[in-house]
């Protein structure tokens, strides 16, 4: 091969050959958690729209997603401190793939059980929470 032609593969690809496994690997594991990423938003989109209409998006975000995600983010900190990078890894992966069978296997299979029924009454005195009402009977779709 060339000397020009090594020169820029080397810069495009600045993998040395040793590494050339390890780096396939990290590269299919970031392909397949991106892709993952991308059908479950849109998973979830579809599922929440279909059942608790589009209005409740905004709601859930600020009802659910933002209180969820700062107690998520004080955990990941408190587990940061005790663990290696390898083994939060492996716990943070093992937590969403347990979320994800349990709510295949149990929270969407009975979804009817888990519901939380709220009363008219309540819903119309406090009209202004109602999202949050939706959010409270419906929450295994919110979770």
């Amino acid at each position: 091969m060339n000397e020009k032609y090594k020169a820029l593969i080397k810069k495009v690809v600045p993998v040395h050959r040793h590494e050339l496994v390890k780096f396939l690997c990290v590269a299919g594991l970031v392909f397949f958690i991106a892709y993952i990423h991308n059908i479950l938003h849109l998973s979830k989109d579809a599922l929440v729209i279909s059942h608790l209409g589009t209005e409740s998006i905004s709601a859930i975000k600020m009802w659910a997603g933002l209180p969820i995600s700062l107690l998520f983010m004080f955990v990941y900190i408190k587990l940061s401190d005790n663990f290696t990078r390898s083994q939060l890894f492996h716990i943070m992966s093992w937590f969403f793939i347990s979320y994800f069978v349990i709510f295949a296997l149990v929270l969407y299979p009975y979804r009817e059980a888990l519901y939380i029924p709220i009363s008219e009454e309540v819903i119309l005195k406090l009209p202004a929470l109602k999202h949050l009402f939706k959010i409270i009977s419906n929450w295994s779709y919110c979770l």
